[in-house]
């Protein structure tokens, strides 16, 4: 995802972490998300944050290493500016893409465009706290299923292309 002119690497303190991606089937382009965490001294290293970036599907001709084009620079995955975000996960919607991450205990939610563009804020997918290990899968009609760990219970809700979010119900 090409992070080392961001001062990540073997001689700095951060670390990338929860790296996930998902697929545009279309396209073959590529939406990752990390967790970047530790500090760096490097000119232009990037704070601790949840990021992302769009890639392109890299050419498997007769190159033994391709190398994915960087379709978008790297780009905060929150609206918001705390660092008490973690755990990303992101799923291609048939037309959007849908990110999500545990923000102090809740868990979130960021629509994003084809184009890596956000469409809108953050949202609350669980309703209260305590909330741990997000996952989202693509659902019908540009919906997705988010399913996450809440005081021992697995729950799961509905996220609306629209931008609703349905109850959390147990699984």
């Amino acid at each position: 995802i090409g992070l080392g002119r961001y001062g990540v690497g073997n001689r700095s303190a951060q670390s990338l972490a929860t790296l996930d991606s998902a697929v545009d089937p279309e396209t073959g382009d590529r939406f990752c998300v990390w967790r970047l965490s530790g500090s760096s001294t490097s000119t232009g290293a990037l704070p601790p944050a949840l990021y992302g970036r769009i890639v392109a599907r890299p050419d498997l001709g007769a190159d033994p290493e391709p190398v994915a084009a960087k379709l978008t620079a790297v780009f905060e995955l929150s609206s918001a500016t705390t660092t008490a975000q973690r755990r990303p996960r992101v799923a291609w919607t048939g037309g959007r893409w849908l990110a999500v991450f545990e923000e102090s205990g809740a868990i979130k939610g960021r629509w994003f465009e084809r184009s890596g563009a956000p469409a809108g804020t953050d949202f609350a997918i669980s309703s209260g706290t305590g909330g741990a290990e997000p996952q989202v899968a693509a659902a019908a009609a540009g919906a997705s299923v988010v399913e996450w760990a809440q005081a021992g219970d697995a729950l799961g809700a509905v996220v609306r292309a629209d931008g609703g979010v349905g109850a959390p119900v147990p699984l």
